[in-house]
């Protein structure tokens, strides 16, 4: 795509080097305050983060229905239900601990549980998000809380546990593309997932058996959900897996109650842990961890980022600010600043502080000096002087990413601590636009965060995600500080979202550079247009202006003054020539804020740096990014677009880049409940990107705008037994860019036995591989593997793969060909009933014509027949080894040579 402003399109955040380069707001990370606890093998305690949309204190509106105040008695009922239905659906296996409650909407969807009461609807989760992220449990208010709660256990059966309905819904024909769709022709079931108002247990065989049909038994192959929550996370299949990653929890283990009559049905203990804590006021504790041990060219861009996000703390009693170093002081991490900032001279203290630090060639040991800070913070909570509850952050600023031990991590998350990690790894100067691309600042930084644990030791990526912070690696001072910034606007709960994003490689004198958003004031406040350049030198060369939709344009008289405009003052203008930015901020109460808004930057001399523009809002409508099955040769990218409720009839769109820059591929999100979209209608876009991509790391960019036809608020998706509120049409155009990381595995083509057949098969299909997993005994792994590239998107100096299976009386075998094989085949047999074309496998290369392989790919990979195509018991077998390629041909099988090159294979034993 173009860089030029030129060719922009119409919502213009669609740029490679805008979006590789300016860290995005925030998208869905975890609250640091969720939690589960094992308290044994067979109990554990979940701790959950709520969010009212209403203030329960000051005058708390009534709920029409019954007329009772949605005071604190209220929400703490409606939670006490919640526990008791979650301890007697688990059977005394699982109870709620702690349910930490904001009030006002704080924290948006980055809560476990949403209560909604200004609005009708149907309440609704997503599946298996618990402790995952991109997800919440949205639950619209009942007459009486004792009814609220038992909703909201049957949304955490969804939420938490990934089982689906087991009531039948009038009416409603079966959905042939979504199994997981309660329909009419359903049996409905004595559970909770059927009538949360009359049961309080989930299903078990004796429930499930047939003709008895429900969503859950369909979705899980005729499982009851006592069968799924026991079983282990390998016996489900890929379908399955799409909802998101059911989380196994080790206290149902194996606990699998064949009938009714074998649960026990416990309503004594299950407020053992229970409390509710209604955190509206919290402390407000912000450490900062500065690497000393970087360049002298990264620290400037390290100290303005800091600095940058010490001044956006609201100052008051229960603001506390620490500076701590680490590297030089022989190693050692050293406080050189802590105060609380109830003042803007304990501020400037603070700032002088961190203007003071400089550069040491030292190394630091960032392992200690955050083991340190995590003692100090248990002895806190040891004096009471901190509870849990209050905001607990630490910010780590650094020169690169590093490893922290496990055990630091589990302790950070049980101190419920939000790591912060923000990296340059650059010098703070703006690239040219061909150097490799920041990763762009993203709570799920997948390859980072998702990966496996090697040597007991995570990421600082890893460890932001999972205590619930962010992570930010920026190549250039402004992104660094962006980053810093929004991270510390989100630990305090700010609901803020990126509305479009753009940049210019270099603008001429007298040139202009627009950006046009669409403002939605239905759900969109405070604004900030925000500019960025590439060196301070330049700030004397912009102007910056803003256009209001009503064509009323508002300019600084000065542009190196900040200072107020508009009526009343409402639009702020301010420069920052140390960061290199400036900016305007509109006010919330600003009147005719709804529509196509265009901040323009104009060049009074020629700049030969790269601009950037973003949007940003303080908005209840964001647009949550997550990777599914990441790292793995077929990843799935899912977006979740919603305010109090699921948007619907958006257009999702990613864009994905490579390391260098590069877009290698653009994929439109789907939530028609197809493919690889789990659901239709729900909100939830979602794209299936195997054999598309080559094996490497990737950055994602994901555009969301209003579709053909407009979009609505809507409550569908996996529902309680109700009604859906008549959807809402959500006023006007609107934009959403949201981002993160994945990493896509090479594929890996593995080989199977069947002992009943005697007959080897091989595939690099993870669907094929999820299933077979399932029977182990009939489908056996040979431990024969070798890697390969994605089929549907060949690698330089590959070719793909296509399967061919040849049904009796053809010879009852798969066969495997490059792209002149399988035209042969084609040709040969057309018309054949019993030649299937069963699609691309997997990508590879091929020896030449002296059957030798590239240097890229040395090793071969042989082929034999057995010969009994005759018989219908065809097989051809593929072996990455001499050794066994001649022993299959001392078995009888007839040689074919080698047909396949690889980079790596590993041989049966």
């Amino acid at each position: 795509m173009s860089k030029s402003s030129s060719c922009r399109p119409a919502i213009s955040v669609l740029l490679a080097a805008s979006l590789a380069l300016q860290p995005l707001a925030a998208g869905a990370a975890l609250h640091q305050l969720s939690f589960v606890k094992a308290d044994s093998a067979v109990l554990e305690t979940f701790d959950f983060v709520s969010n009212a949309d209403w203030d329960y204190d000051a005058n708390p509106p009534a709920k029409s229905a019954s007329g009772q105040s949605l005071d604190r008695a209220y929400v703490t009922a409606a939670f006490a239900q919640m526990a008791k239905s979650t301890f007697t659906m688990s059977e005394g296996r699982h109870r709620v601990g702690t349910v930490y409650v904001y009030p006002s909407s704080r924290f948006g969807n980055r809560v476990d549980i949403k209560m909604i009461s200004l609005i009708p609807g149907r309440s609704n989760a997503t599946v298996s998000r618990f402790q995952i992220g991109s997800g919440v449990s949205t639950n619209f208010l009942e007459a009486t809380p004792e009814l609220l709660g038992k909703v909201m256990a049957h949304e955490n059966g969804h939420y938490v546990y990934g089982l689906m309905d087991e009531y039948r819904e009038a009416g409603k024909p079966i959905n042939p593309n979504d199994n997981s769709d309660p329909s009419q022709i359903d049996t409905p079931l004595n559970t909770i997932m059927n009538d949360h108002t009359a049961f309080s247990s989930f299903s078990t065989a004796a429930d499930n058996v047939a003709p008895a049909n429900t969503a859950n038994r369909r979705f899980y192959d005729g499982a009851s959900a006592w069968e799924v929550l026991s079983r282990p996370l390998a016996r489900d299949s890929e379908q399955q897996q799409r909802f998101g990653s059911r989380t196994a929890y080790r206290a149902l283990a194996g606990h699998t109650p064949a009938s009714p009559s074998d649960l026990t049905r416990p309503i004594t203990g299950w407020d053992g842990a229970f409390k509710v804590v209604f955190v509206n006021d919290p402390l407000d504790s912000t450490t900062y961890v500065i690497s000393r041990n970087v360049r002298a060219d990264q620290l400037p861009a390290i100290k303005n980022a800091v600095s940058e996000s010490i001044r956006k703390i609201t100052l008051g009693a229960k603001a506390i600010a620490t500076v701590v170093t680490y590297g030089g002081n022989n190693g050692a991490a050293q406080m050189v600043y802590r105060a609380t900032l109830q003042t803007e001279e304990a501020r400037t203290a603070a700032l002088a502080a961190v203007e003071a630090i400089t550069v040491d060639t030292v190394p630091g040991n960032l392992e200690a000096a955050l083991a340190g800070i995590v003692a100090e913070i248990s002895g806190l909570y040891a004096a009471n002087s901190i509870t849990l509850g209050d905001g607990i952050s630490v910010n780590v600023f650094a020169g690169g990413d590093d490893n922290i031990s496990v055990a630091t991590r589990d302790r950070v998350k049980e101190l419920r601590v939000a790591i912060n990690a923000n990296i340059l790894t650059n010098n703070g100067v703006q690239p040219g636009s061909s150097a490799k691309r920041a990763v762009l600042q993203t709570e799920l930084a997948q390859k980072a965060m998702r990966a496996k644990v090697s040597a007991g030791t995570v990421t600082l990526a890893q460890l932001a995600h999972a205590s619930g912070g962010h992570f930010t690696d920026a190549h250039k001072a402004s992104a660094l500080s962006a980053g810093a910034v929004k991270a510390q606007a989100a630990s305090g709960g700010s609901l803020e979202a990126t509305l479009a994003v753009d940049q210019v490689d270099t603008l001429a004198a007298g040139a202009k550079f627009e950006l046009k958003t669409p403002v939605l004031a239905k759900t969109d406040g405070k604004l900030t247009f925000n500019t960025y350049w590439g060196e301070d030198a330049d700030s004397s060369k912009i102007r910056f202006e803003l256009t209001a939709p009503d064509g009323s344009q508002y300019a600084p008289s000065n542009p190196l003054v900040n200072q107020a405009l508009g009526a009343g003052g409402q639009i702020k203008y301010v420069m920052d020539a140390d960061s290199a930015s400036a900016s305007f901020e509109v006010a919330s109460a600003f009147a005719g804020k709804n529509g196509l808004w265009t901040s323009t930057v104009t060049a009074t001399a020629a700049i030969t740096n790269s601009i950037e523009q973003d949007v940003i809002a303080e908005s209840t409508l964001r647009a949550e990014v997550d990777v599914q099955r990441d790292g793995t040769a077929n990843p799935t990218l899912i977006v979740k677009v919603a305010s109090n409720r699921a948007v619907v009839g958006a257009v999702a769109t990613a864009y994905i880049y490579d390391a260098d820059g590069k877009l290698k591929l653009t994929k439109a999100l789907l939530d028609f409940g197809e493919g690889a979209d789990a659901r239709a209608g729900d909100g939830v876009y979602s794209a299936s990107l195997g054999s598309q991509l080559a094996a490497g790391q990737y950055e994602v960019v994901v555009v969301t705008t209003q579709g053909p036809y407009g979009a609505v608020l809507s409550t569908n998706g996996l529902t309680v037994k109700g009604v859906n509120a008549v959807p809402e049409p959500l006023g006007g155009a609107f934009s959403r860019v949201a981002d993160t990381m994945l990493t896509v595995a090479p594929t890996t083509v593995v080989e199977y036995y069947v002992p009943s057949l005697k007959k080897y098969f091989m595939t690099g299909r993870e669907s094929e591989k999820s299933l077979l997993a399932q029977y182990p005994a009939a489908y056996s792994l040979t431990g024969m593997s070798f890697v390969a590239g994605p089929g549907l998107a060949p690698p330089a100096g590959t070719q793909p793969i296509c399967r061919f299976y040849f049904a009796p009386p053809l010879a009852n075998t798969h066969f495997y060909g490059g792209p002149l094989d399988c035209a042969l085949v084609s040709t040969m047999l057309a018309g054949n009933p019993a030649a299937n074309n069963e699609g691309i496998d997997f990508a590879v290369a091929v020896p030449d014509t002296s059957a030798n392989c590239p240097a890229s790919a040395p090793v071969k990979v042989y082929r034999a027949f057995n010969n009994r195509g005759a018989q219908n018991d065809g097989n051809h077998r593929y072996t990455v080894s001499t050794a066994r390629y001649n022993q299959m041909i001392a078995a009888g099988y007839t040689a074919d040579g080698a047909v396949f090159c690889v980079a790596s294979a590993t041989d049966a034993p």
